[in-house]
């Protein structure tokens, strides 16, 4: 019998474990704050994620770990603290399958993980980000971001910071800046325009009625 590389078994013991893991919260917040997006939806994916490495087990003669985690994950109190727990989870997932293709040799593994994650980084990761109310975050995960985002990471191994909104190459507020703060740049502005010409109006009012009153002096002498 060929002896399974111990690089490969503990790869995918990690990955699946991780997937174990995301599910497991997602259905924790679905309990908590009823079957809404993106919980509901991605929940079912992290169940694919994890049937998706299934196969792989049997290739190498492995048994699947059991879900340890249904059941016994901690969620915060809001829907906006869950959905960042979101992101910083599927940032840290696609480093990690950054990484762990990068110590395997199985083409079918690799095939698997960057499939997995590409799922996650260019799909759940931009719909926790919505949730959260940030299209760029600074994550409390840690990972080494720049290479594992770029190759469609999705959750990091180090502290990760994506400034620029996609799409656009403008900077967004880190993580914890309200995002109404560029809008209220533009309000404050309106208002103190608003101010201006609410002090000109006397004066204006001022000149109009002396405008008047000469046309009408005018109109008399003739």
């Amino acid at each position: 019998m060929t002896r399974t590389p111990q690089g490969i078994e503990a790869a995918l013991i990690e990955a699946i474990e991780d997937e174990y893991r995301a599910k497991a919260v997602y259905q924790a917040a679905i309990a908590k704050f009823g079957p809404i997006a993106p919980f509901s939806r991605i929940a079912d994916a992290e169940a694919r994620h994890a049937a998706a490495l299934v196969p792989l087990f049997a290739k190498h003669g492995l048994p699947v770990p059991a879900d340890r985690f249904a059941g016994q994950v901690q969620i915060p109190e809001t829907i906006e603290a869950t959905c960042q727990l979101g992101v910083d989870a599927e940032i840290r997932n696609a480093a990690m399958y950054e990484r762990l293709s990068a110590n395997v040799q199985d083409p079918d593994a690799r095939a698997v993980f960057a499939r997995l994650a590409s799922a996650s980084g260019d799909n759940h990761l931009a719909a926790f980000q919505s949730c959260a109310g940030t299209t760029g975050t600074t994550s409390t995960a840690t990972a080494p971001v720049a290479a594992a985002h770029a190759g469609g990471a999705r959750r990091a191994a180090g502290h990760a910071t994506f400034t620029m909104r996609p799409g656009t190459g403008r900077p967004v507020p880190p993580a914890g800046t309200p995002l109404v703060a560029t809008t209220g740049v533009a309000a404050l502005r309106t208002a103190r325009a608003g101010s201006s010409v609410a002090a000109l109006a006397p004066l204006l009012l001022g000149v109009a009625a002396g405008a008047a009153l000469v046309w009408l002096l005018t109109r008399r002498r003739g």
